[in-house]
């Protein structure tokens, strides 16, 4: 299931919530004179914006579908199948959930197959 992997790879590009982190109000001391005219702060923020990619909009209408797909599963095939969409080992993903590394490949199965036939009966295209 493709589309797991894809929901959590525009789950990361979306900006978070909460706070930015701390920060003072007092301006920095001018040392030289590329920092009076913040050439190098432009610079900095022109690599920035350009190596930041931003989630498209059809990416997140397919996350919001994959979202709802959660409430088909339990607790623990929830957390197993984004711990595997993310990327997580498998041995990590069975550590947390307190199981081997064979049922969790089990669990895995089950949930995607789970998943997969209450597509299939809702008639949907491509799942």
């Amino acid at each position: 299931m493709d589309r797991y992997r894809e929901a959590a790879e525009t789950l990361k590009l979306l900006p978070g919530d909460g706070p930015r982190g701390y920060g003072s109000a007092m301006p920095q001391p001018i040392r030289s004179a590329s920092e009076a005219y913040n050439w190098d702060g432009a610079r900095a923020d022109l690599e920035q914006s350009a190596a930041r990619a931003v989630a498209k909009p059809k990416a997140i209408d397919r996350l919001d579908e994959v979202l709802g797909w959660n409430c088909w599963l339990n607790r623990d095939e929830i957390r197993m199948v984004w711990g595997w969409a993310v990327g997580a080992p498998m041995v990590w993903i069975a550590r947390k959930l307190h199981k081997k590394k064979s049922a969790v490949y089990e669990l895995r199965k089950s949930a995607l197959d789970k998943v997969l036939k209450r597509l299939k009966a809702s008639g949907a295209e491509n799942p």
